[in-house]
Order: structure tokens, then C-alpha cells, then sequence
């Protein structure tokens, strides 16, 4: 049991370093660390949808929804369509 507690308490420490080096890297860009998730997955895979980012990265849609709004303002993305009551459907591309 010792050693479960050893290594699940490493694995969180590792994962709130990884979580503190993307926001503090996402900073300079105005940018929160799920954005730089949606931006690997949207850059490694091709046809990814608001949905497939969720399962990626996961996270609640909430977040992911807005922070693919963010990127759009901003943007670093764009929807393939323009249909915006399927958007979560639609396949979102880098610009």
C-alpha cells in the first residue's frame, strides 16, 4: 500500500509541474494549458471536431468549448463550416 501512495502522489506531482510549465509557457501568448492541448491535438491529428478534442484532452466540454472560442477569436483556428447550431460536429483546422 506504501508504495501506491508513493507512486500515485508522484504521479500527481509530475502532472501539477506539467500543468504549471504549459500556463506559465501560455502566458507569454495570453493563453490558458488547455490551449496548448487543443493545439497539439488540432496540429498531430487531422478532422479533429470540439468533440474529439474533448476525448483527447480530456476535459469537460465546458472548457474545451471555450477555449476553442478563445483560439478562434484569436485566430489560431478556425471551423471548416459555418453552421453554428453543429459546431460541435464541425471539424476545426489551424490557421
Amino acid at each position: 500500500m506504501d508504495r501506491f501512495k508513493e507512486f500515485t502522489g508522484g504521479i500527481i506531482k509530475i502532472s501539477r509541474m506539467i500543468f504549471q510549465i504549459k500556463s506559465n509557457e501560455m502566458k507569454n501568448y495570453d493563453l490558458n494549458s488547455i490551449s496548448v492541448a487543443c493545439l497539439y491535438y488540432l496540429y498531430n491529428y487531422e478532422n479533429l471536431t470540439s468533440k474529439d478534442l474533448v476525448n483527447l484532452c480530456c476535459e469537460d466540454k465546458a472548457s474545451i468549448y471555450r477555449n476553442i472560442k478563445i483560439l478562434e477569436e484569436r485566430m489560431l483556428v478556425e471551423f471548416l463550416s459555418t453552421d453554428d447550431k453543429k459546431r460541435y460536429k464541425t471539424v476545426i483546422v489551424l490557421t
